[in-house]
């Protein structure tokens, strides 16, 4: 078997013989819509998205909800996500205005907020979007800007990791 799960001085195994015991332990309600939210979890705590723009942090033991952040999109709505980037001690959030967000992990603070711009070769009235999870490698979040049957198509840009400010831009 492998350990799934350590609490106190307490192993959880999933094997052949232990694989029948297993039941949810807490489940939390969602609100419908076109997301797809996959969950990281992290040190006891777990970051997911929620329709239409929240981001919710839960306690991965009890589903107890630690903060939510609540993003208003002007003049956009909103689109479904893939999910969220995780590294020290921040969660990167892509929206639906097309920003990326550094939230700070314990209090879902915003941390930074940069929105992309949009220059050629994507067009101004293009519709682009930030589904995919960030990337974070190094001190730089990546992130793809999508669109379909648009000339000049996507492009994925590298902001710093500290600030949020573009470092490049790839088409």
């Amino acid at each position: 078997g492998r350990r799934l799960w350590r609490s106190g001085d307490s192993e959880y195994l999933i094997n052949r013989e232990t694989v029948a015991n297993l039941a949810p332990a807490w489940t939390t309600p969602l609100t419908a819509g076109l997301s797809m939210p996959t969950p990281l979890v992290h040190d006891g705590g777990m970051f997911l998205r929620t329709v239409p723009e929240d981001v919710i942090a839960l306690d991965a033991a009890t589903g107890e909800e630690k903060w939510r952040h609540a993003h208003s999109p002007v003049d956009y709505n909103a689109t479904m996500k893939m999910g969220l980037g995780l590294h020290g001690g921040r969660v990167f959030v892509p929206t639906s205005d097309l920003h990326v967000m550094a939230l700070d992990e314990a209090t879902g603070e915003i941390v930074w907020d940069h929105a992309i711009d949009i220059r050629a070769p994507a067009e101004p009235d293009a519709t682009l979007g930030l589904r995919s999870a960030p990337l974070i490698v190094g001190d730089t979040v990546i992130q793809g800007v999508t669109t379909s049957f648009v000339a000049g198509g996507g492009f994925i840009v590298g902001l710093d990791l500290n600030t949020g400010a573009e470092k490049w831009r790839f088409n």
